[in-house]
C-alpha cells in the first residue's frame, strides 16, 4: 500500500492506523529519522493494512 502523508500525521499515528511499528515504517521507507512531510509517499507492507480500511467502515455501521 502507498500512503500519502497528511498534515499532522506522525510515524506513530500512521503505524497505529496500519497495525505496524514505527521501526517497520522506517525500514520499508529507508527513513533514518522520524521526520516526515505532508505529501510524502510511504510504502506500507504487511497483512494488517486491510485493518486501516475496515475501521472507518465499521465506525460508520455504529452511527445512530
Amino acid at each position: 500500500v502507498k500512503y500519502t502523508v497528511k498534515r499532522g500525521d506522525t510515524l506513530g499515528s500512521i503505524a497505529d492506523r496500519y497495525g505496524c511499528t514505527i521501526a517497520e515504517l522506517k525500514a520499508w521507507n529507508n527513513l533514518r529519522g522520524s521526520t516526515i512531510y505532508a505529501g510524502q509517499k510511504l510504502v506500507i507492507k504487511g497483512s494488517d493494512t486491510l485493518g486501516a480500511k475496515l475501521v472507518p467502515m465499521l465506525a460508520e455501521d455504529y452511527k445512530a
